[in-house]
């Protein structure tokens, strides 16, 4: 389904954690009585856009934050849905991890509308859990579980930063003291530290955002969504707090390698 005029997939969830994939027509004739409804759209195709505006009935404001060109981590509250917008890890090929992708998230009792333009791995995950039954039951479970796999899909990268900087720190050890001592490593401790910086820079924003949504105490949420989003907050604010440490470590590498 994936290109065809802006729509990636969309299903009708079963309440199960399987559901039924649905195509526009799909879409244009669904009823909440069909299960909670997650539409995926690439926000730069002409047909996702013209169903936003026009078809979704969607406040027009939320419409515009949606389809907008850039966008940073936020989050809003309003009278009949949630508006979330989050980054995730670049996993595509031939791009940086840093240059991280943003997914728009509309979630409202009955249905969840999301966005991006380039490929999100932890998206796939979803799908692919929602294919095997095992996905979410409904569309506040749905950004709870999506949430959860943002951050599952940050975590290798990270440790794979922490584990490069450790490798220079340690390799090879100065005789007299435990420093690095080749010039050839400075320039990819600054890159390891730009890095750093740049994913660090998205995740403060996502924490808030999540911890908006869990705050904002929508009846449509129930106690183990809450308790899901609270350890995906958590997990954001070690993801950090690691950072800080990374960067920290890298910076006093670079002072040290003569």
């Amino acid at each position: 389904m994936d290109g065809e005029n802006g729509l990636i997939c969309a299903y009708a969830l079963d309440g199960g954690g399987g559901a039924t994939p649905l195509d526009w027509d799909g879409i244009a004739n669904w009823k909440p009585a069909h299960g909670a409804l997650w539409v995926h759209l690439d926000h730069a195709a002409e047909g996702s856009r013209q169903w936003i505006r026009e078809t979704s009935g969607l406040d027009e404001a939320v419409g515009s934050i949606l389809l907008a060109r850039e966008t940073r981590p936020r989050s809003m509250d309003l009278t009949l849905g949630f508006l979330v917008l989050l980054r995730g890890i670049n996993l595509n090929p031939g791009q940086e991890p840093e240059d991280m992708v943003s997914i728009r998230i509309w979630v409202e009792p009955n249905r969840i509308i999301t966005l991006r333009h380039r490929k999100l791995m932890a998206v796939e995950d979803l799908q692919s859990l929602i294919q095997a039954g095992k996905g979410p039951r409904d569309a506040p479970g749905l950004f709870a579980m999506l949430a959860e796999l943002l951050a599952d899909r940050m975590e290798p990268i990270l440790s794979d930063l922490e584990h490069e900087i450790s490798r220079i720190e340690k390799n090879p050890p100065d005789a007299r003291r435990w420093l690095p001592r080749r010039p050839s490593d400075r320039p990819r401790l600054g890159e390891l530290q730009r890095d750093a910086i740049a994913i660090r820079r998205y995740l403060e924003p996502q924490h808030r955002a999540l911890a908006a949504f869990d705050d904002n105490g929508f009846s449509f949420v129930n106690d183990v969504q809450r308790m899901s989003l609270r350890e995906t907050e958590d997990r954001i604010t070690r993801y950090e707090e690691d950072l800080t440490a990374q960067i920290e470590r890298a910076t006093a590498l670079h002072e040290q390698i003569t």
